[in-house]
């Protein structure tokens, strides 16, 4: 008995019983901005896969007419010769509000996704010429095992690929973006006369955290920014062997922590970490916890964004300029990189107020993760169409 064509054939009967899950197609950031066809987006990607999982990139139909993939293209690269991409079959099809996988089950790819980051691009080929037109593109940095990237758009219809809590869900409804325990709470970026520049660094959890490696206590986490020229800096390297206590706030200060802490009498039961590398951004920039993975093979290390805000001066972010407020988190259990999630408040008001923790089974804020349990459901054989179901049960549900 061929048990995955059983499985498929099930799945295909529960399509005219699922009720259909309306999203509304939204504007794209600048590198996805032209779109050609506004209902296919890409939704989840896995690109550091341990068998049994492999690198699939997942498809998701956002109108409620069937979709003509036939011929479509996906890459890594779109310098690529048009030859090395892959090429879905002439009879793909996508349903309404379905999902459509593409794996690489059979290792027949000519091309890799990178576990240290890397991009997707989706086109589709003209209906006259037959030129290829980009659909949309995906950029995603370093992942952990087994651990995908999910789409996610925020209040500003900016479309976000952070990392999805808990195992992969290629052909399945996807479970929600991972929340770290470890978070950025608060950002000083235009401080009043006299003030400095800082960040607060909050642990939500209910249990110590580390912030380095566990199996390689000797490399750190660190604070990363991206201002306009597109490249990440070090902001800050953490201390060797450095963990956070539940409920525990620190501060990264622009200055010297001894002159801080007399600028904003500080108690000292406050630890106070700095001078940052450098400062943060009066227009806008990205701020990111970066957690390291295990080494490479060559003893490179790669770093995973386990929490990130990418702010700007523009609306709709709330303005903070010439005022002396800090931007400050609302809600630790959301994803952060979310304008709906950053109000204008006092400056250091986090530190005063002692905001009590968020337990961590309240949205599973653990930092683990790992690949698929036995009996939940592997990765959709390629080039194969899956209705949206919850066949795998999601670690916080």
């Amino acid at each position: 008995m061929n048990t995955t064509s059983t499985f498929l054939t099930l799945l295909t009967m529960l399509v005219g019983l699922l009720a259909p899950i309306t999203v509304t197609p939204t504007p794209q950031p600048p590198e996805t901005q032209t779109r050609s066809n506004p209902t296919i987006v890409i939704n989840e990607v896995l690109a550091h896969a341990d068998l049994p999982n492999v690198d699939a990139v997942e498809l998701r139909n956002l109108g409620a007419a069937p979709v003509d993939l036939s011929g479509w293209w996906l890459t890594d690269d779109d310098a690529r010769p048009q030859s090395d991409w892959v090429r879905l079959p002439d009879d793909a099809i996508i349903s309404g509000y379905g999902l459509y996988v593409v794996a690489n089950t059979d290792g027949d790819w000519s091309f890799g996704l990178s576990e240290a980051g890397d991009a997707i691009y989706l086109f589709r080929p003209d209906p006259i010429t037959g030129a290829p037109v980009r659909v949309e593109a995906m950029l995603f940095g370093a992942s952990p095992r087994n651990v995908s990237f999910i789409r996610y758009v925020d209040a500003a219809n900016i479309a976000r690929f952070p990392l999805q809590e808990g195992a992969p869900t290629i052909g399945f409804s996807n479970c929600g973006v991972r929340v770290s325990a470890v978070q950025i709470e608060e950002l000083m970026i235009d401080p009043a006369n006299g003030g400095s520049e800082y960040v607060v660094i909050a642990n939500v959890g209910d249990a110590p955290a580390p912030l380095y490696n566990i199996e390689h206590p000797t490399i750190p986490w660190k604070l990363v920014g991206q201002k306009s020229s597109g490249k990440d800096s070090d902001m800050f390297i953490f201390p060797e062997l450095m963990s956070l206590e539940p409920g525990e706030r620190i501060i990264l200060s622009e200055t010297t922590p001894d002159a801080f802490r007399q600028t904003y009498a500080i108690p000292a039961s406050v630890r106070i970490l700095g001078p940052l590398a450098s400062g943060l951004s009066n227009t806008g920039e990205r701020v990111a916890l970066a957690e390291p993975l295990e080494p490479e093979l060559d003893g490179s290390v790669n770093f995973a964004f386990v929490d990130e805000v990418a702010y700007s001066y523009l609306p709709p972010w709330p303005s903070v300029a010439e005022n002396g407020l800090a931007l400050v988190r609302i809600d630790p259990t959301r994803y952060a990189n979310d304008v709906a999630n950053w109000q204008a408040a006092p400056a250091l008001q986090t530190i005063t107020s002692g905001r009590v923790s968020v337990r961590a089974e309240q949205r599973n804020l653990a930092p683990a993760h790992s690949a698929l349990a036995s009996g939940d459901s592997a990765l959709a054989p390629q080039h194969v169409y899956l209705p949206v179901v919850n066949a795998y049960q999601c670690p916080f549900r």
